[in-house]
C-alpha cells in the first residue's frame, strides 16, 4: 500500500527515526530530513513465511546425496 498523507507520514517519520537513531536530536533531525516533497510511506504486509534452518537444511542434502548415490548405484 502506498500511504502519502500527512496524517501518516507524521506519525511514520518519528517512529522510524527513534527506532534507527534512538531519541534525542539525531532522530529529530532524521525525521524531518524524511520529511520531503513527493515522499511517500510503502506498507508491506508478508504473505509467507519461508524459515531457513541450515544445520536441518545440512542433515537433509547428506541423506539426499546418499539415496541418489544409491540409485545411481555409486554406493
Amino acid at each position: 500500500t502506498i500511504h502519502d498523507s500527512e496524517e501518516i507520514k507524521n506519525w511514520f517519520y518519528p517512529e522510524l527515526s527513534e527506532a534507527l537513531r534512538g531519541d534525542g536530536e539525531a532522530a529529530e533531525w532524521f525525521a524531518k530530513f524524511l520529511d520531503s516533497p513527493r515522499r511517500v510511506v510503502l506498507e508491506v504486509k508478508p504473505t509467507q513465511r519461508i524459515a531457513y534452518d541450515g544445520e536441518k537444511m545440512g542433515i537433509d542434502t547428506q541423506a539426499w546425496i546418499k539415496q541418489a548415490k544409491e540409485v545411481a548405484g555409486n554406493d
